[in-house]
């Protein structure tokens, strides 16, 4: 979750340098932070299982599978630019959610509720990009399986990042005057959800790579 100001002009997150977009993040007046990062790792993320899929595609491999590393080298593409593109509405988000703060708006419990919804998203996408990652490990070479497991680890550690900035935002949500019970149930059952996919996602990842690293057991 992340923002700037209330009406500052903020460039998207995809059109930002590495070193432009860490200086973004560390800026206190800019109230940015674990949102963006996980979005901008989730997307990361998703390049770096995009290239091992790639490289697979281009080897001699089966009809019924290329077609397969075809479809998820489509969706890890959609999935960068999705992830961008919630870490930019994220920022904005949480700018809405900071002006109502310095208002004393009496309509928090709305923008709580848009503040976790957000970041639950971005943790969704980037816990899917672990998911492929998982199922893709199979296909890689030995050469390029490394990369797929740091995609699956960069992955699960974004889908955390957006999992515990949504949680301040559930919390605050739960401890409000007349607090939305439901609303609160909900999220916390989507956050527990996406938590564990993204744990077996990584786990079954993980697991694979190294068996395909040292197929020997070796460490």
């Amino acid at each position: 979750m992340g923002a700037s100001e209330t009406g500052d002009c903020r460039p998207p997150l995809g059109s930002r340098s590495v070193e432009e977009l860490a200086a973004h993040i560390a800026a206190p007046r800019q109230h940015v932070g674990g949102g963006s990062a996980a979005a901008a790792s989730g997307a990361l993320a998703a390049a770096c299982a995009e290239l091992v899929v790639t490289l697979s595609i281009r080897r001699s491999t089966p009809a019924d599978a290329a077609e397969q590393l075809r479809g998820w080298q489509s969706r890890l593409k959609e999935l960068q630019a999705e992830l961008l593109a919630a870490g930019d509405h994220d920022e904005a988000v949480l700018a809405e959610l900071m002006a109502a703060y310095k208002a004393r708006a009496t309509d928090q419990e709305q923008h709580l509720t848009a503040a976790a919804r957000s970041v639950l998203a971005i943790a969704a996408l980037a816990s899917e990009v672990g998911t492929i990652a998982a199922a893709a490990v199979d296909f890689a070479s030995r050469f390029t399986v490394s990369d797929l497991g740091a995609a699956a680890t960069i992955a699960r550690g974004a889908t955390q990042a957006g999992l515990m900035t949504a949680e301040i935002n559930i919390q605050m949500l739960a401890e409000l005057d007349n607090a939305p019970t439901s609303e609160v149930a909900e999220l916390r059952e989507a956050h527990c959800t996406i938590d564990e996919r993204s744990q077996v996602a990584a786990d079954r990842a993980i697991a694979g790579t190294r068996a395909r690293l040292n197929p020997g057991g070796a460490p």
